[in-house]
């Protein structure tokens, strides 16, 4: 009877054994105990020599700054910060894994709340609002596109007890379109009497992309009237000066009538004004219109724009 008692331990003994051996391994959840310590500089000009008046381009009039911590593993962390927590210079320590990563951030104006991601391709593909959704008239567009500045750091390895330090700068998301035109040309010839800029509209993207240059696959929407100048006064219908924001990626068009009157009654004349080429973020595009006659000509720099017109009465 020793003998069968002593195997039958054994065996037990050597099951015991065996299932502390197969027991499945539950590994611990990776904790963010590793500290990075973000700089962010907010980069507001975009005039890039424009002698005109300072339209507020020069100030940064934005809310709250997302940062999304982007990691080569396909982790992200997202963070809400507002401004009032995040004075200037723009210093904060964020608690954060080991690893790799990229930071991107975005300062978001007033009534734009910074989206919560969990993959990389929704922090890639990130976009502002429809300007359909702003209320408040042009002005309010206008503000919302203009405060909009986003950035991308180097790649850095972040290391537990280790001063991990990322500096991004953000930019003016928005292209400034700035249009001067010059009727004066139109009625010398003493054929009118009157010869005029009556309305100025951009066409552009109602909606764009925080990161333009991660986006492989951009879908846009089809373009259309973003913003509008009405000449107001008799001084500004001769000759002025107008300016615009919009989201880049597209090719903007500029859309103007003229009026002329030869004193028999006035006469609209509408015209469109094409950039061959779509436009970038944070860059200043200075438009020049000249009208002679009735034919106008459109240039941007040291480039034509491909100006097409609509036949009267149109």
């Amino acid at each position: 009877m020793k003998n069968w008692k002593s195997y039958i331990m054994a065996v037990g003994l050597l099951f015991g054994v065996s299932s502390c051996v197969f027991e499945e391994h539950v590994p611990e959840p990776a904790v963010a105990d590793a500290e990075m310590r973000l700089s962010v500089s907010i980069s507001s000009g975009t005039r890039a020599g424009d002698p005109g008046t300072d339209h507020g381009e020069w100030s940064a009039d934005w809310e709250t700054l997302g940062v999304y911590v982007v990691y080569t593993n396909g982790r992200v962390l997202s963070f809400s910060i507002p401004q009032s927590e995040f004075k200037a210079p723009y210093s904060k320590v964020f608690s954060v894994f080991e690893g790799t990563a990229q930071v991107y951030a975005v300062a978001f104006p007033s009534g734009h709340t910074p989206p919560v991601c969990t993959t990389v391709a929704e922090v890639q593909n990130m976009r502002t609002l429809d300007i359909a959704s702003i209320s408040g008239g042009d002005d309010a567009k206008q503000k919302y596109i203009q405060n909009i500045f986003s950035g991308i750091s180097d790649s850095a390895d972040i290391v537990k007890d280790r001063n991990n330090r990322i500096d991004v700068t953000c930019t003016r998301l928005a292209a400034k379109i700035d249009v001067q035109w010059d009727a004066q040309g139109a009625y010398e010839n003493g054929k009118f009497t009157k010869a005029s800029m009556s309305k100025i509209t951009l066409k552009g993207l109602a909606q764009g992309y925080m990161f333009p240059s991660e986006v492989s696959n951009p879908t846009y929407t089809t373009t259309q009237i973003v913003a509008a100048f009405t000449a107001g006064d008799a001084i500004s219908e001769r000759n002025g000066r107008t300016y615009f924001y919009t989201f880049p990626g597209v090719n903007n068009a500029i859309n103007f009538t003229v009026s002329y009157d030869d004193g028999s009654g006035a006469v609209n004349q509408k015209y469109t004004a094409t950039f061959k080429e779509s436009s970038n973020p944070n860059t200043w595009y200075k438009v020049n219109i000249k009208v002679n006659g009735t034919t106008a000509s459109a240039t941007e720099g040291n480039h034509e724009l491909e100006l097409s017109q609509t036949p009267t009465g149109n």
